[in-house]
């Protein structure tokens, strides 16, 4: 599945017990990589808030995931959404900006790949350049739309998941899988 997003060579994953594990997991993934003293001092050693970037259509797990790893749910920063209902990413730079003024530290942002609502797939490539520019992780929530890389005909609509630098996907979605699994793919072996 990872060389099926395009996430290279080095990816690695593993089966979680769903996309909340997942996305989870994703989070701590990126506070490690961003912050390695987080792993034996935990959030205390951080000179500010973290924060992370989701759309208005972002799937609620990850608020009561910000509040079980001690972000607290305020570290959680919802962009508004476009008349298309996806991520406005305009937005989202005026918001990293003005966290960052504020002494806050933004660390990733989530596109959503399938929107719970809509079904909607943000625009990656764009989310993908913003997220480079600013030096966040870049996360893929594909837990509905991830099907789609091994469609030849619905492939494109997943133009730019190859940027992510970790992707949650659940198998029990559209591929049948008869309990819930899903599945956090990440770039580098060694972050996970």
């Amino acid at each position: 599945f990872a060389k099926q997003f395009g996430l290279g060579d080095k990816a690695v994953g593993n089966f979680t017990s769903g996309g909340s594990e997942a996305n989870f997991t994703s989070i701590i993934v990126s506070l490690t990589r961003k912050f390695p003293d987080y792993v034996m001092s935990g959030l205390r050693c951080l000179g500010g808030q973290p924060v992370f970037y989701c759309s208005t259509e972002f799937h609620h797990s990850f608020e009561k995931i910000a509040h079980q790893c001690g972000l607290g749910r305020d570290a959680v920063r919802l962009v508004p959404v476009t008349d298309s209902n996806v991520m406005d990413v305009q937005a989202a730079a005026s918001m990293i900006q003005q966290d960052q003024q504020n002494g806050m530290i933004p660390f990733l942002i989530n596109a959503t790949a399938g929107t719970t609502n809509s079904g909607l797939v943000e625009p990656l490539d764009e989310i993908a350049k913003l997220s480079k520019r600013y030096d966040l992780h870049l996360h893929v929530d594909a837990a509905w739309g991830g099907s789609a890389v091994l469609s030849p005909t619905h492939r494109s609509c997943l133009d730019g998941i190859q940027h992510a630098d970790s992707i949650t996907f659940d198998p029990h979605k559209l591929l049948s899988v008869p309990m819930g699994a899903g599945m956090l793919l990440v770039r580098e072996h060694q972050w996970l």
